[in-house]
């Protein structure tokens, strides 16, 4: 059986055809791929070595090590051009599972103590509801998770935000979590308040 992998052409010029077909297998493999995994997947697409494989050519020449590296579903479309050096593909990884993940901000406010405010809701009929209420909570770009300061609890989906799920068992373990980034996030706030430093440098 002959070894195909060492079938070194004097240029790829002479072999563009075959080139060409080859790309365009490699692109139906990816768009596969692209359809299983759907777009809430990240994906990362990458090379071992750039065009070597010609007597023209050498191992050190930028064509050579010029590897592919792209990745899809992130949001953004452009091309970097610096040089990369995969000594930090950790941060690399790092970037991508940040930018991946859904972003979440704490929101608060406190509780209205206005006589003037509270009259003007009791003379509306809603004078028993919870509008005068401190709260704090977290909002992604999926959800939304608020606590009263009675300790009342909502949750609501980037769907629905009329209708509180907190009871629903198909969101429990969603609202468990973000419960715990809310105290975290909270108790991070406070902190910080309380050393008297910018909470977004601490």
């Amino acid at each position: 059986m002959k070894n195909m992998s060492y079938g070194f052409h004097k240029s790829y010029k002479t072999e563009s055809e075959k080139i060409e077909r080859s790309a365009a297998y490699a692109d139906c493999v990816i768009d596969l791929y692209t359809k299983l995994l759907s777009v809430h997947t990240v994906n990362i697409y990458m090379s071992d070595h750039g065009k070597w494989e010609d007597t023209d050519r050498r191992r050190y020449k930028d064509n050579s090590m010029h590897t592919i590296l792209g990745i899809t579903n992130l949001g953004i479309r452009g091309e970097v051009e610096r040089v990369f050096s995969y000594e930090h593909f950790d941060v690399l990884t790092d970037w991508v599972l940040k930018m991946a993940a859904p972003q979440e901000m704490f929101f608060c406010d406190y509780p209205i103590y206005s006589s003037g405010f509270r009259g003007a809701i009791m003379e509306r009929g809603a004078g028993g509801t919870d509008i005068c209420e401190g709260y704090s909570g977290v909002k992604t770009d999926i959800d939304q998770y608020i606590c009263l300061d009675s300790g009342q609890e909502y949750y609501f989906t980037h769907c629905d935000g009329e209708h509180n799920h907190i009871e629903k068992t198909e969101y429990l373990s969603r609202i468990q979590y973000l419960r715990m980034r809310h105290k975290e996030m909270k108790e991070r706030i406070i902190t910080a308040k309380h050393a008297g430093c910018d909470i977004n440098k601490c």
